[in-house]
């Protein structure tokens, strides 16, 4: 992700990832999307971050 890394640095990654989960839970907390199969935005990053890493 490469928006606004100029002007909010992170010291690390899991900080990134907090900060991104955070304004998504704000942005969109509730609302289901179709092109999400009736996930909010929230539920979806929460699924990517739960995976484990190959």
């Amino acid at each position: 992700m490469e928006i606004g890394q100029d002007k909010f640095p992170f010291k690390d990654s899991e900080r990134q990832q907090k900060a991104l989960c955070r304004f998504v839970n704000f942005y969109h907390p509730v609302k289901p999307h179709k092109g999400l199969k009736g996930d909010t935005p929230f539920e979806v990053l929460q699924t990517y971050f739960s995976q484990p890493v190959v």
